[in-house]
């Protein structure tokens, strides 16, 4: 004013009030124009994203582990399928899997992938929820042929004969 009895405008500082350069929300000395940048951002003007993998208004190292994304701003983990915790360094439960660590739904004995839930079926089991015993004549991980004779019975899981009366071998 005419009597420098009021301060310049906000986003103007120095003599004769020239318009601040700060970027992205940051604040300007209204005495130097230095900027003081908000969090997540960096450089004179503010206009410069904080690196990958950290945040805040000094861009600090994030304590995300296991591919997590960090919060340019508060340091947040959001954990990727199958991890869990502040930093995403534990995993999920057993039997559970996914970005919330949901329930499996495998049956007989059958791992869980922690990413997606699929279940790996443990020998003499198929489906998938690994629910369905292989067919008869059949065995193992992948229900292969069995290879018994004369109505010799099949091991679901390791494909052993048990033969009838009158029969022997393997």
């Amino acid at each position: 004013g005419k009597f420098c009895d009021q301060p310049c405008p906000s986003g103007t500082y120095g003599i004769g009030c020239a318009p601040c350069s700060c970027k992205n929300g940051a604040s300007c000395n209204p005495v130097t124009g230095n900027c003081t940048c908000t969090a997540g951002w960096r450089g004179k003007f503010c206009d410069r994203a904080c690196p990958g993998g950290t945040y805040g208004i000094r861009c600090s190292p994030c304590s995300c582990k296991n591919g997590a994304l960090c919060n340019k701003i508060n340091g947040i983990c959001t954990c990727t399928a199958g991890w869990r915790g502040t930093s995403c360094d534990q995993p999920c439960p057993r039997g559970t899997y996914g970005t919330k660590c949901a329930q499996c739904s495998c049956n007989n004995g059958a791992s869980c992938n922690l990413v997606n839930g699929t279940c790996t079926c443990t020998a003499g089991w198929r489906g998938t929820s690994c629910d369905q015993p292989c067919p008869r004549g059949t065995y193992g991980t992948k229900c292969a042929q069995c290879s018994c004779n004369n109505g010799a019975s099949c091991n679901l899981v390791n494909g052993t004969c048990t033969c009838t009366a009158g029969w022997r071998g393997t």
